[in-house]
């Protein structure tokens, strides 16, 4: 573990931090306990999830529906003036104006086309990157972290001492 206060790496049988002298024994209990109440945040974690999907997909739906609408009031529209134009030109004998008509509706019809096109490339680049999760809160983090060159720290001299006679004392047999 680390020290919460100033980043130093601890063990968990440290009672305080040797770098800033914090009580850690605390920190362990916490670290070493899991909550009580982990299974019910799972399950609120997922029922959020699965609504975040829901929502989603009743978006995409909607989105989908505007666009098949507008495209077919697109196409309803170049519908119109192909027709105008065709009855300018066998009609009224306008040539000009009929072959105008009729050019603008061809070229809205192939531009209709090409939007089709650009969002079906859409789709397919959109499906292929891996999935992120939706708008999760950046995890919270700590500037006190020792660069790990200087992570570990030296022992105290009484933690060394300690070590010392625990080398030099041998059990009777």
């Amino acid at each position: 573990m680390h020290c919460p206060n100033c980043g130093a790496k601890a063990s968990a049988r440290q009672k305080f931090c040797r770098a800033c002298g914090l009580s850690l024994e605390r920190f362990a209990q916490l670290l070493a306990e899991p909550p009580p109440d982990i299974e019910d945040k799972d399950v609120e974690d997922k029922d959020v999830e699965r609504a975040r999907r829901r929502l989603l997909y009743l978006e995409s739906g909607a989105k989908l529906a505007g666009c098949v609408v507008g495209l077919a009031a697109w196409l309803l529209m170049a519908s119109v003036i192909a027709g105008i134009g065709i009855r300018a030109i066998i009609n009224d004998n306008n040539t000009a104006w009929g072959v105008m008509l009729l050019v603008m509706a061809v070229v809205s019809i192939a531009l209709e086309g090409l939007l089709i096109y650009s969002a079906s490339l859409h789709a397919k680049v959109s499906t292929q990157q891996p999935n992120r999760p939706a708008a999760l809160p950046p995890a919270e983090t700590t500037n006190k972290l020792l660069p790990e060159q200087q992570a570990q720290i030296a022992m105290s001299a009484i933690e060394q001492t300690t070590a010392r006679l625990d080398e030099k004392i041998e059990p009777r047999s």
